[in-house]
This record gives C-alpha cells, structure tokens and sequence, in this order.
C-alpha cells in the first residue's frame, strides 16, 4: 500500500471538506504509517533531530495519558508531486487537562520551540473538545 499516497488523499478531503481557511489535522497512525521522512516533523533540529521512532514514541505515549484526549498532527504542506516527501507537520495539538508546563515536560526530548494554547486556528479533522479540556500547540518552527 501508499501509506504517503493515501496519506494525502485524506489531507486533500479534509482541505476540500474544511474550506480554504480550515487547518487539516491528521491522528499520529496516519502520519506515521510508512513514514520514514526524517525532514517531516521537527525538520528544524537539523543534528539534534531525535529521529521519527522517537517522535512516534512520544506523541503514542502522550496520548496514552489520562489527562489527555487526543493528539494530532497539523499538515503544514504536502507536495503530492515529490514522492521522496511526506506531508510535512510543524505543529501537534494536543487536547488536555494538563498545563503547559506539564505539556513542555511531556514533549522535552523532541525540543519543541513552544506550547501555548491554541486560539485562532479553525482545525478540520480534530475532535470536539470535551468540557474542561483544551487544544494546546507543540510547536517547531
């Protein structure tokens, strides 16, 4: 199978359901099946790049926490053109109880540039928000 192929489809009708101005969202097995794009996530880490097993790991283990909802991925940009790219993310949401602080130390070993709530973004294929939680941004720039 093309998990980048499919992988794109899905980003394309999210794109097409949300409208122009909707940010589309992916869970972390879609962005992980078959992705061994070490320039997709956190591309800015350049030699300190934890690599994506460890990305993997971190977010899986994320959102196996009880305070947590959910976690997904923001595509920033894909290029169906480039078969050696994957679908590039500079950002997770992460819908949660926890602080932020909290959230810095959950995502620590994949040196984000921030976490701050997220306000502006109107997110396509992420999941209502639950009563006391919040969508909070790991972000690398």
């Amino acid at each position: 199978m093309d998990f980048r192929k499919a992988l794109n489809l899905k980003i394309l009708a999210l794109k097409v359901a949300g409208g122009p101005h909707r940010c589309p969202v992916v869970t972390i097995r879609d962005f992980f099946t078959g992705n061994t794009d070490a320039a997709s996530i956190g591309c800015n880490l350049f030699e300190s790049h934890p690599g994506l097993a460890k990305f993997h790991e971190v977010f899986v283990k994320v959102e196996q926490k009880p305070e947590v909802f959910a976690v997904r991925i923001f595509i920033y940009e894909i290029q169906p053109e480039r078969p050696d790219f994957w679908p590039f993310a500079d950002r997770a949401f992460v819908v949660t109880k926890a602080s932020i602080p909290e959230v810095k130390k959950w995502f620590a070993d994949l040196l984000p540039d921030d976490v701050y709530e997220e306000q502006s973004l109107e997110l396509i294929g992420m999941p209502s928000v639950p009563h006391g939680y919040r969508i909070l941004t790991v972000w690398w720039d």
